[in-house]
Order: structure tokens, then sequence, then C-alpha cells
């Protein structure tokens, strides 16, 4: 908890110290921030899931919610760094990143709707969401690796 309130505090601060008059570059530190506090709380919802005695699929969404949290901190930190660009390469960044922001909702919204589809096999649920995660995260490993981003 402690960890994750100084995640969050140094977040914070770093999204105030470099904010600047552009509202694109205000906006993007502003979602970092968000997206830094979504990521703490569902790394504790999903060590909370482990440690109960709970249902494979409650581990399986925590364990996820907990990747899209990550995925959606990457995005924001990708937004940031893309307003530093020109006004071109802005625009290409910011079409990879939304591809990459749809793909994430996808896999957000697939399994939120799982509990809807009480006939669909588990194990085909599970290995979906799997491919998923791993599609989106070789998507987020090339596009740092294209651009340089550590």
């Amino acid at each position: 908890m402690k960890t994750t309130f100084l995640s969050v505090t140094a977040a914070f601060a770093l999204a105030i110290g470099t904010t600047s008059c552009k509202s694109d570059k205000q906006d993007a530190q502003e979602d970092v921030v968000e997206a830094t506090a979504d990521q703490a709380e569902a790394t504790a919802d999903y060590e909370n899931a482990k440690a109960a005695d709970t249902s494979d699929y409650a581990i399986l969404k925590a364990g996820t919610k907990k990747l899209i949290a990550d995925n959606e901190k990457r995005i924001a930190e990708f937004r940031v760094k893309a307003n530093e660009g020109s006004a071109e390469e802005k625009a290409k960044m910011n079409a990879r990143i939304d591809k990459l922001e749809a793909k994430n909702n996808d896999l957000k919204s697939d399994l939120d709707n799982f509990g809807d589809k009480a006939d669909e096999k588990w194990d085909a649920f599970k290995t979906r969401v799997k491919a998923s995660v791993d599609d989106i995260d070789k998507d987020i490993n090339d596009y740092k690796r294209e651009h340089n981003y550590d």
C-alpha cells in the first residue's frame, strides 16, 4: 500500500512538474497520472484475488485487469512522448497508439462480457484472453523498440 501511494505521488509530481501551456501535452500528462492510479488499484485487486480463495475466473480477470491497467499507463506515456514530435510524427504515432488502445479496450470488453456467455468454454476463453494479452504486449514492445522508448 505504501509503494502504491509513493508511485501515485511520484507520478502526480512528475505530471505537475512537466506540464506546459499545450493542452494536448497537459491532457496526456493527466492521463498518465490517472493510468498510474488505475494501475495501482488493479495491482492491489489482483494481489487480493490471488490471496483469497477465489475461482480461476476471478484470478484470471483480476490479473488481466492489472495487465490492461499496465497497458493503459504505457499508452498514456506513449501519448506524452508523441506530443513531443513534429505534427507529422505526432499524427503517425497517435494512429499507432490508437490501434493499441483499441486492442486493449477490446480485451477489456471481452473480459467484462465473459459472464454473459455462460455457454462458452472456460479453456477457450482463457486461451483467447492469453492470445490477446500476448498480441498487445508484442505490439507495445514493437512500438517501444521502433520509437526508442525506455
